[in-house]
């Protein structure tokens, strides 16, 4: 997956591809012209003069000519500081009108970078885009990274007055001049206090607090200005007379709501990941076409990702037709809410290995004992989870934090892998024994402690499909004998069947993933018909 980005010149069709991921560690720039409503022609001559490794020798590139035609599906104008995910050109490289001439890229190379050299070509041709898909704009210089209330949620309603603390916390550390967000309310009876939160030189944090008034029910928005740029942060008090469950939610787990239509054309995609709710990256599925994200435009205003499924392809090989690398496949299975992405980067061998696409549009691989593994979920600390192979190619349940791999694979266990990774920082690992039996484990990733999960009596394995370190949220199955599974849900009151829970007819047959908030995606019959819904806790 390449990130092909828009000229920032209003009206410019110039891209710039990076052919480092496919043996060629080059940016290649582009002039593009239109053709006509359908296409559109990238011409590149341009002097290189890099030494760079290619096929495990130095080889010294010269100059890079050639022509690409794109047929393009849309062709929207783009405006200044856009990239070509923001207007959702998608373009296939057919060979162009003028015939596969078009489709071949040249680059002179010399056999060394010193001494006497011979020259030679090396051709890249078979280019297949399946998108062209680009990157958020810039974040302002000061980013709001967390503003909310401790609690969020306040139930039941308080006998008397309540003062609520709240803070607000910025993503990067300030230099010696403080900052001020100007703080406001769509609700009189509730408004924040002081009005300005200022975080002082040299700081990340400002506190606030409001006050609630007895008696009061209803929900508060709240928002965070910031005065020079208009970025702007927005988040939630929510006074309920419901009964305090769970963590700080108000609710009473007897009544499962389904959702018809939440995740729109994905609910038949095979969901991979956390289930998420909110701006910008509010659903993700990965199916058999490829990765789907649903997404509302970022927290600074800036335009979100509609899609992230898109690869390019092709081959590599000299003036002979001799093949010197093949181009690789890198697919994606989250993005966070700061624009980091995460998923599988496939080789030449179809190995695979865990690649970060961070929020600059920069490819970065994650740690492997082997250099292969998969990454499949992250959380907006960027703390990643998903797989790695070891020297015994046995495959290991693992983290990465900071960019350090964290092992979190079972002794006992013969496989494992992270199946769901909290905000609050709580990994799920699902592992398999021996004998093929399932079971479970969380971890803590701020204070590193592994809990196992218990099997009860009577069942020879657990799954699990999420939970977060909050009240101690966990959902998942019990496992009988002949692999039959029994859908339970804790929302840190004691474990329930989840058909013992009114359903509205609907019989749960399996859970498929877990939101921060307790919302189930779950696979479900009512009168016969089976489909994926999203079931709210009421």
């Amino acid at each position: 997956m390449a990130t092909v980005c828009i000229d920032k010149t209003g009206g410019s069709y110039d891209v710039r591809i990076p052919f480092e991921s496919f043996g060629l560690p080059l940016d290649v720039a582009f002039t593009g012209t239109p053709i006509d409503a359908t296409h559109l022609r990238l011409t590149t001559n341009q002097d290189i003069n890099r030494c760079v490794s290619l096929n495990g020798a130095d080889r010294f590139v010269r100059r890079v000519t050639g022509t690409l035609t794109v047929a393009l599906s849309g062709l929207e104008t783009p405006t200044a500081g856009t990239c070509a995910g923001d207007f959702a050109a998608n373009g296939q490289v057919t060979g162009g009108p003028e015939g596969d001439v078009d489709n071949q890229l040249r680059f002179t190379v010399e056999s060394g970078c010193g001494g006497i050299t011979i020259g030679g070509e090396v051709v890249v041709h078979d280019i297949t885009i399946d998108a062209l898909v680009g990157k958020h704009a810039p974040a302002p210089a000061i980013a709001v990274d967390r503003f909310e209330f401790d609690p969020a949620f306040i139930c039941p309603s308080p006998t008397r007055n309540r003062r609520v603390p709240g803070q607000l916390q910025l993503r990067e550390r300030l230099s010696f001049a403080s900052a001020s967000f100007n703080l406001s309310s769509n609700n009189a009876s509730v408004v924040p206090s002081p009005s300005t939160a200022t975080v002082a030189p040299y700081g990340t944090r400002a506190s606030f607090a409001t006050t609630v008034p007895a008696g009061f029910v209803g929900t508060v928005d709240f928002t965070a200005t910031h005065p020079m740029t208009g970025a702007t942060r927005t988040t939630q008090l929510v006074v309920s007379n419901g009964l305090q469950i769970y963590g700080n939610r108000c609710r009473a787990p007897k009544f499962l709501l389904a959702k018809n239509n939440l995740l729109g054309v994905c609910l038949a995609c095979d969901y991979r990941g956390r289930l998420r709710f909110g701006r910008p990256a509010s659903n993700v599925a990965h199916g058999a076409k490829g990765v789907a994200f649903m997404s509302a435009g970022s927290q600074f205003g800036s335009a979100g990702w509609s899609t992230l499924d898109g690869k390019i392809v092709g081959r590599i090989t000299d003036v002979n037709g001799t093949l010197l690398n093949e181009f690789a496949d890198t697919r994606f299975s989250e993005m966070n809410d700061l624009g980091e992405a995460v998923g599988t980067f496939v080789d030449p061998s179809k190995q695979t290995h865990a690649p970060v696409l961070e929020s600059n549009g920069q490819l970065k691989w994650l740690q492997s004992p082997t250099g292969f593994g998969e990454a499949e979920l992250i959380n907006n600390d960027g703390t990643v989870g998903g797989w790695v192979l070891d020297q015994q190619n046995v495959m290991r349940a693992a983290i990465w934090v900071n960019g350090t791999l964290r092992s979190l694979h079972p002794q006992s266990a013969q496989a494992s892998r992270v199946v769901s990774l909290s905000e609050d920082g709580l990994a799920v690992v699902q592992a398999w024994d021996s004998k093929g039996n399932a079971f479970a484990l969380t971890h803590d990733v701020k204070t590193k402690k592994t809990t196992p999960v218990q099997t009860p009596a009577g069942y020879e394995g657990v799954e699990l499909v999420g939970g977060n370190n909050e009240g101690g949220l966990r959902a998942g199955h019990f496992v009988s004998k002949g692999g039959v599974r029994t859908p339970f849900i804790d929302f840190g009151a004691g474990i329930q069947l989840v058909n013992q829970l009114q359903t509205n007819g609907y019989v749960i047959e399996r859970l498929i993933s877990l939101s921060d908030s307790g919302e189930l995606l779950a696979q479900a019959t009512l009168n016969g018909t089976s489909s994926v819904l999203v079931f709210d806790v009421q």
